[in-house]
């Protein structure tokens, strides 16, 4: 696992694959945390804005 974790085995690609989990791992939180801080704080004037475009 060492190697591959390397890069030294499957070159760029699985470097790239390695890559976009790392993102998907960080995306995941970071949508996450949006969504409770989203339901602990409310943003009333940000709402009112929302709404008066739909």
């Amino acid at each position: 696992m060492a190697a591959l974790n390397a890069g030294e085995i499957g070159g760029i690609y699985a470097q790239l694959v390695e890559l976009a989990a790392m993102l998907g791992v960080v995306l995941l939180g970071a949508s996450g945390l949006a969504s409770f801080l989203g339901k602990r704080i409310r943003l009333v004037p940000f709402q009112r804005w929302r709404e008066s475009r739909t």
